[in-house]
């Protein structure tokens, strides 16, 4: 054998050395993992079979666990959670595996937040969002999310404020909260014809805020006695509101001294007006006397009681001869002879009493008359109902 073929036994025989050398320290190798790896799985929930295609052959009920599975979390594989086959003490926050790290984190355009994902987030979707504003301490701090990056911020057009969204809104809706502790005396803050509906042209002139007249439900002007009283032709002059149609009775009260409804102008006969009949009831503003009426300068309510009719009149005003008993049916015309307040005693003044009417329907002789005066008073005997004797 030459020199060569010495050589190249040489290396063979040194490479199968080495072969050998390093299969025994794999094995001792994979002997040692296998060691280890029993030792760390000590006291574990074993894993779950797997067959050939990949799926459990046992059916493992994640909802008997702390953690069950909802969601897109149904999908997941096992392993993406159970790292290095730990099957106990893991995490149940969303954010301890939504870090960034383990799996998908808040993006960089999260509104910032330290709250679990569950709190606005469902498990099957990451939107739509929806926020609980009622279970996140989140008053006055509405603008962290609602800047029109993150959430709805104002629209254009809105009114300039750096308040809060809800001092004016509710979490239900944009519409805005006339709140009487928010907007009592500052309405022209918003009601400028800019920001919201301001003085129609027309307008009353004012420099009062709305609210001074107007309700927070419609732009009906509303007539309360502590606001209007007295103040009637502030608008009632014919420019801003209706004012007093031609004819009326000439006058410098307001309209609420007569006209008492706030819906309509009917005239109200109250207390105020007693013994003021004929600035109205003269012929031409309202209906006066007729033609025939009983001459007299007394004021209309001296006889006429009712403000609805003018009959029947009332007699209870007739003195010093009360009109009662049969007195009661006569015509004004049978002792008013000439239509005035004067009367003419058909049998003269001079007896006084009843007798100035009834001298003539006395009879001296008569029976009934036997030793009494003519200048007797009837009633001595007389009733005011009949003139048979008492």
């Amino acid at each position: 054998m030459d020199q060569q073929a010495r050589g190249e036994m040489r290396v063979s025989l040194l490479a199968r050395l080495i072969g050998m050398w390093a299969g025994v320290m794999l094995a001792i190798g994979l002997l040692i993992a296998w060691s280890a790896g029993s030792d760390s799985r000590a006291g574990a929930a074993p894993p779950p079979a797997v067959n050939n295609g990949g799926q459990s052959s046992e059916r493992f009920d994640h909802d008997s666990t702390a953690f069950p599975l909802r969601g897109a979390h149904r999908s997941v594989k096992c392993e993406l959670c159970h790292l290095g086959g730990q099957y106990r003490t893991l995490p149940d926050r969303c954010d301890e595996c939504h870090n960034g790290q383990l799996t998908y984190g808040k993006p960089n355009n999260h509104i910032h937040t330290s709250q679990n994902c569950n709190l606005c987030h469902s498990e099957s979707y990451w939107s739509p969002v929806s926020f609980r504003h009622d279970l996140v301490a989140v008053a006055g701090q509405c603008s962290t999310c609602h800047n029109g990056q993150s959430a709805t911020g104002k629209p254009p057009g809105h009114i300039f404020t750096d308040k809060q969204c809800d001092v004016c809104h509710t979490t239900r809706s944009w519409a805005f909260t006339h709140s009487p502790v928010l907007t009592a005396g500052q309405c022209d803050t918003c009601h400028n014809g800019t920001n919201a509906t301001g003085k129609p042209p027309g307008h009353m002139q004012t420099t009062l805020q709305c609210d001074v007249c107007h309700t927070t439900t419609t732009w009906t002007f509303a007539h309360t006695t502590a606001l209007t009283a007295g103040k009637c032709d502030t608008c009632h002059n014919g420019q801003i509101a209706t004012g007093k149609p031609q004819g009326h009775v000439s006058t410098t009260g307001q309209c609420d001294v007569c006209h008492k409804s706030t819906t309509a102008w009917t005239f109200t006969h109250d207390a105020s007006m007693a013994g003021q009949c004929s600035t109205c009831h003269n012929g031409q503003i309202a209906a006066g006397k007729p033609s025939g009426h009983f001459g007299t300068t007394l004021q209309c309510d001296t006889c006429h009681k009712s403000t609805i009719a003018w009959l029947p009149i009332n007699t209870a005003f007739h003195l010093p001869t009360k009109l009662i008993g049969a007195h009661t049916g006569l015509d004004c015309s049978s002792c008013h002879v000439v239509s005035t307040g004067s009367v003419i005693y058909r049998d003269g003044t001079a007896y006084g009493s009843c007798a100035n009417c009834h001298t003539r329907d006395y009879q001296p002789g008569a029976e009934d008359h036997t030793s009494i005066a003519v200048d007797a008073s009837c009633i001595n005997c007389h009733s005011y109902t009949a003139f048979s004797g008492n």
